[in-house]
């Protein structure tokens, strides 16, 4: 069994899983002894010699060779799921994996000539990918975005989770670098449901980023909304890829 090549184990899926689901090393990955019983059942019935009620001998004959097949592949599947071998293919995968996304962790478009992270971007980070930005100009973007938004004690205030007494009296009790959503939480003041409420309410007051480039003259607003449209589009296809089932 240790001799067993790693071909012949995605032949064996392919035969009983490949017209239900993608074989790759994912799913060899996931792959486990209860899923292969359930699946074999279901495929070996659909051609088990006795359920066929024709009378085409040639198509009898198919079936039969179908179905030796199908439990042949089972039995190589179920040895393998049942042998050291198979925790030592699915580290090699996992390490083949990890080496993967460290090197798709930049993909290189051509048509930009600039490397884009593989992963969901903000507005700044893909202007900044996108080289319509210095890395400077990110910076300074985000620090203005925060300075125009309104303090979530002030929010906390406008919503009467507190009270302005409270605030200035509790201001005192703030451990040095703590956050002040997580303070107020920690003296039981507000509840983690209600700092949830709070942020969400802050990110959506606050002005958007690309206002920023408009203001300093770095981009036009038919800029900011093109490379938001750009934007969207890029995210939706990573979650598409990210979403796809194996």
């Amino acid at each position: 069994m240790e001799n067993i090549k790693l071909d012949e184990i995605f032949r064996a899926c392919n035969v009983v899983f490949g017209d239900l689901y993608t074989i790759d090393n994912n799913f060899l990955k996931k792959l486990d002894l209860d899923f292969l019983k359930k699946t074999f059942r279901q495929k070996v019935f659909k051609y088990h010699p006795d359920t066929y009620s024709g009378t085409n001998p040639n198509e009898l004959k198919t079936r039969q060779e179908q179905y030796i097949l199908i439990v042949n592949s089972y039995k190589l599947l179920e040895k393998f799921l049942l042998s050291k071998m198979h925790l030592k293919i699915k580290e090699n995968i996992l390490r083949q994996q990890k080496q993967q996304k460290r090197i798709d962790n930049f993909s290189y478009h051509r048509h930009r000539k600039t490397f884009i992270p593989n992963r969901k971007l903000k507005f700044a980070e893909f202007l900044y990918y996108n080289q319509k930005i210095t890395w400077n100009e990110l910076i300074k973007a985000i620090v203005w975005q925060r300075q125009q938004r309104d303090k979530l004690g002030e929010i906390a205030l406008r919503w009467k989770y507190l009270d302005e007494k409270e605030v200035k009296f509790l201001g005192r009790y703030k451990k040095y670098n703590e956050l002040i959503g997580e303070f107020y939480v920690r003296l039981n003041k507000i509840s983690p449901f209600q700092l949830q409420t709070l942020l969400y309410q802050q990110r959506k007051e606050q002005p958007k980023i690309g206002e920023f480039f408009v203001k300093i003259g770095k981009l036009s607003r038919y800029e900011v909304d093109k490379f938001a449209v750009l934007l969207s589009e890029y995210n939706s296809k990573l979650k598409k890829i990210k979403d796809k089932p194996v």
